[in-house]
């Protein structure tokens, strides 16, 4: 049948000649089809749709502390993610470049674990690296100048491969891109004297607790 005709017996329900029953036959043929059509993208599942946002961004450190930066990945998609390996890159921008680098046994982690399995609405929360001091004149540890640093939306690129399945067309396991941060990660650099070090809480912490003990055995002695 050619597609004159095929056409013609869709939409009139048969050849040139078919009686008014068939035309109408036709014609409700059509319009359930035109209709199909038009409910089939509604029912095409949507897949995982994988979001990234920094966490713990708006620390307020001393020019020697330690930054730690933490990220977040939800799976806001109707489907889940199961045994996904993540790949990706990790930038730091100027003017952290030059100031910061990641401190030893802190390289950059692009995912929570080495296998994700993320649920449809679930999220994972982890610690990406944790920044050291190392100013580019100077030396890992040395302080940097007080200002506002940070990592913004392109300093992580990630996607996730999903090393169980494999793609028909490329044979290569399917990648799910992951939607860049909206927002920097920041943190604040101050002055030692505005921003005590832990080691500074610590000292602060014993002295208040011997004067405390001094307080109370001076009483006992007095009575």
């Amino acid at each position: 049948m050619s597609e004159d005709s095929l056409m013609k017996h869709i939409w009139h329900g048969s050849p040139t000649g078919a009686s008014v029953s068939e035309k109408i036959k036709g014609t409700r043929r059509f319009i359930a089809i035109l209709v199909l059509a038009s409910v089939m993208p509604c029912l095409a599942v949507a897949g995982p749709i994988l979001t990234f946002e920094y966490v713990g961004s708006g620390q307020i450190v001393s020019p020697t502390s330690l930054v730690v930066v933490q990220g977040r990945i939800a799976n806001i998609g109707d489907s889940d993610i199961v045994s996904a390996m993540v790949y990706g890159s990790f930038l730091i921008p100027q003017p952290a470049y030059n100031q910061y680098s990641w401190a030893l046994g802190a390289f950059p982690k692009l995912g929570p674990t080495t296998i994700v399995n993320l649920a449809a609405g679930e999220s994972i929360t982890w610690t990406i690296t944790t920044l050291q001091t190392w100013p580019i004149t100077g030396h890992r540890g040395d302080p940097v100048p007080a200002g506002t640093y940070f990592l913004n939306p392109g300093a992580i690129s990630t996607y996730f491969s999903l090393v169980t399945q494999i793609d028909p067309l490329t044979g290569q396991n399917p990648r799910i891109p992951v939607q860049p941060a909206t927002s920097n990660f920041e943190w604040t650099v101050t002055s030692n004297a505005s921003v005590p070090e832990p080691e500074s809480w610590a000292l602060l912490g014993g002295g208040l607790a011997a004067l405390l003990a001094f307080g109370n055995r001076t009483r006992r002695l007095v009575r």
